[in-house]
C-alpha cells in the first residue's frame, strides 16, 4: 500500500476492537492477585476509554489462541464464575470462547484448541450459570446500554452499578455485606 492509503486507516474506522488486557485484570483479581482498589480503578479508566467509542470493545476470557481461563485459573471453577460474571455485567461485549461455559480445560498449545466436551463431559451446573448470565444481560437493558461504574467495597467485594442496576461481586470466601447509596 502507498503512503497515503496507510495513513487513512485509523481506529475511529473501526466498528469496535478486542479488549486483550480484560482477561489479565479479571484473572489477577479472582485469584487474589490484584487487590479489588486496583481492578476498580482499572476499569474505572477502562470505561472512560470505552466512552469515547462508537461500539465498545468485545472483551474475553480465553480465545482459541490462548490458554482457556479455566487452565490459567488452576481449574477453579469458581474464579471462573466470578469472571464470567464481570464480563457480563461490566461495560463492553462478552465473547464467550466456546466450551468455558461447559468446563473445557486445556493448557497451551496445541491442547488450547482441544475439542469441545460434550455429554457427560460437560458441566452442566456451570452451563446453568452461564445460561443465566445470557439471560439476565438479554432482559435487562441496562447490562447492555448503561455506563459502568465500578466501586472496590472491601478487600474482596466489587460493585458494579449499570444503570440501575447494581451488582455485588465477592470473590472471599466470607460472606459480606454492604450499605449501597443509590438515587430514589
Amino acid at each position: 500500500a502507498d503512503k497515503k492509503s496507510a495513513d487513512v486507516l485509523r481506529a475511529r474506522d473501526f466498528d469496535t476492537a478486542f479488549d486483550f488486557a480484560f482477561v489479565d485484570l479479571v484473572l489477577g483479581w479472582v485469584t487474589g492477585r490484584l487487590a479489588t482498589e486496583s481492578l476498580a480503578k482499572h476499569l474505572a479508566k477502562r470505561e472512560a476509554a470505552i466512552a469515547a467509542l462508537r461500539v465498545p470493545p468485545i472483551h474475553f476470557l480465553d480465545t482459541h489462541d490462548t490458554e482457556p481461563f479455566l487452565s490459567r485459573a488452576r481449574r477453579d471453577k469458581s474464579a471462573l464464575k466470578l469472571a464470567a460474571t464481570l464480563q457480563f455485567d461490566v461495560s463492553g461485549i462478552p465473547l464467550v470462547n466456546y466450551g468455558n461455559e461447559v468446563g473445557r480445560t486445556g493448557g497451551r498449545w496445541p491442547t488450547n484448541r482441544g475439542d469441545m466436551p460434550w455429554g457427560a463431559a460437560q458441566d452442566k451446573r456451570l452451563l446453568e450459570f452461564y445460561k443465566r448470565l445470557i439471560y439476565a444481560r438479554r432482559f435487562d437493558q441496562n447490562l447492555r446500554h448503561a455506563k459502568s461504574t465500578i466501586s472496590a467495597l472491601s478487600r474482596d467485594l466489587l460493585m458494579v452499578l449499570r444503570g440501575e442496576t447494581i451488582i455485588l461481586i465477592n470473590r472471599g470466601r466470607r460472606r459480606e455485606v454492604a450499605k449501597v447509596a443509590v438515587a430514589n
